[in-house]
């Protein structure tokens, strides 16, 4: 299940990386799941 807790400017960041080819979904990954594993990673990355 899908937790999707970011904001809508968490969301655009995601679909640049997304686009640009920073973050690439895993295979048979949906859009939500990838979402909630790009804000962990990125809450890591933020922290450091």
């Amino acid at each position: 299940m899908s937790r999707c807790d970011g904001t809508f400017k968490d969301y655009c960041d995601f679909c640049e990386d997304r686009y640009s080819g920073r973050f690439k979904l895993k295979e048979n990954e949906g859009l939500f799941q990838a979402f909630d594993r790009w804000l962990e990673e990125h809450k890591k990355d933020m922290e450091q």
